[in-house]
This record gives structure tokens, sequence and C-alpha cells, in this order.
């Protein structure tokens, strides 16, 4: 019988092959998934702008060092072409469940 922790890692890797995103971080590739992306920047409530694009979801244990706030990511391939080749900025970081990395980014062109 398996435990949760594997049974989670198998359901990101069934995710990870249904929705890959590959990304450059620091000169080192990574795989791994990310939401739905908004492509535009539609003014929330109280007049400011969503300071996210997207949220990458990748492996905590795959990072030898963690990435941070302000540093930059380049989407090499994803299940969104429109995506691919451009790069972003890292505005978030989270550790939910310390098995995986949450990366919020934003678009350098916006």
């Amino acid at each position: 019988m398996s435990t949760i922790a594997q049974q989670l890692a198998e359901d990101f890797d069934a995710i990870k092959a249904d929705f890959p995103v590959t990304i450059t971080h620091n000169g080192t590739s990574y795989s791994g998934t990310m939401s739905a992306a908004s492509k535009g920047r539609n003014l929330e409530e109280g007049g400011l702008f969503p300071d996210i694009d997207a949220v990458l979801i990748m492996k905590s244990a795959d990072f030898t060092t963690k990435p941070k706030a302000g540093e930059k990511v380049l989407i090499n391939s994803c299940f969104d072409c429109s995506l691919r080749l451009q790069n972003y900025r890292i505005t978030n970081v989270e550790f939910p469940d310390g098995a995986v990395i949450n990366i919020s980014i934003i678009g350098l062109t916006q």
C-alpha cells in the first residue's frame, strides 16, 4: 500500500504529463505544470492591477537553490504555445506542503 506522499507524487506526475511546462531558472531547466495564464491586466477592485499572470507548480525537491521573488524564469515549453520563450519575473514563492513549490510570475513586458 502506498503512502499519501507517494500517491500525491504520482498524481502530480500525471498532471505534469497532461499539462507540461519546462522553465529555466538560474541556468537550470525544471519541469512541472502551471495554472491557466491571464493574458490581460484587468483592473481589480481598488484600482489595482493583479501582480501575477500565472502560477508555476514544480517539485520542491528538484531545486537545489529555491527561487526568490524578483528573480527571472524563462518558459521553454508549455501546453500554452503563446507563453513559449517568454521571460517572467517571480513575484511570490510558496511551499504549501513541502512537496511542491508554487511560483507566481508576471510577464516582463507588462
